[in-house]
């Protein structure tokens, strides 16, 4: 696990985060246009909901019974080897995943892991996930590049490389606090990425959230759910007001 900083402190580096109050000049619409997908990418790329219901979502795509995947335990891990078809023929499995769990503890690993039906890609998994329960933080960690689930793989994988430091709500525990640093790779090239929320009331979107993230320009976006429950980010572009980025923003 590598080192975090804790919500408050994120949250309280918003301002410099962000860069300051925006311009006051729009951002040219051509760049907006190439950014906004780059920009729904990063978040969709940040959500931890589905990275942590991925281990399952894994298992679940495997064939029962047969000998495709063939599967071996030794310590407590498991692995599947692949390089085969199912007994039924609808499925091909390639490369090997392993996955042990224990101790408030799980991962998974892939190496050159997917499952196909009809030749297209249910799950894939390149690197690792792990989760960790320490008393009632949850520390998640991804390194890979993966797809399935809520991140389908017809949509194309995604790969990240994240740190998150999660506390569930309560009344809601698929509801968050927390961070996230590290790194998402888009198709023209890397983004870092750093940010924090607050809560998920509305269920649209944080109570209050800040993401900062670049490549060769600076995105900082900024949630309000408590004000206006409308699945809608203040939005600035190297400094330069844009519209808000909302869930339907193309």
């Amino acid at each position: 696990m590598r080192p975090r900083l804790p919500a408050a402190v994120l949250l309280a580096l918003a301002p410099a985060c962000a860069g300051g109050p925006a311009a006051d000049a729009p951002v040219p619409a051509a760049l907006l246009t190439a950014e906004a997908a780059a920009a729904r990418a990063v978040v969709d790329a940040v959500d931890p909901l589905p990275l942590l219901a991925f281990p399952e979502v894994l298992l679940a795509a495997l064939p029962p019974g047969g000998d495709c995947p063939l599967v071996r335990e030794d310590g407590g891990i498991v692995t599947w080897t692949g390089g085969c078809t199912s007994a039924d023929g609808r499925f091909t499995i390639d490369g090997e995943l392993q996955s042990s769990t224990g101790e408030g503890r799980r991962w998974v690993a892939g190496e050159g892991f997917a499952v196909r039906a009809g030749g297209a890609a249910l799950v894939q998994l390149d690197g690792a996930i792990e989760e960790e329960q320490q008393g009632e933080v949850v520390l998640l960690d991804a390194s890979a590049t993966w797809c399935g689930g809520a991140a389908p793989c017809a949509e194309g994988p995604r790969t990240v490389d994240l740190s998150f430091t999660l506390l569930p709500a309560a009344a809601a525990p698929e509801r968050f606090d927390g961070t996230v640093m590290g790194a998402v790779g888009l198709l023209d090239g890397v983004v870092t990425v750093e940010g924090a929320w607050r809560g998920a009331a509305c269920g649209l979107e944080a109570d209050h959230g800040l993401f900062a993230f670049g490549g060769a320009l600076r995105h900082t976006l900024v949630w309000e759910g408590r004000a206006a429950c409308d699945a809608c980010a203040d939005w600035t572009v190297e400094g330069l007001a844009a519209p808000p980025l909302c869930a339907d923003t193309p």
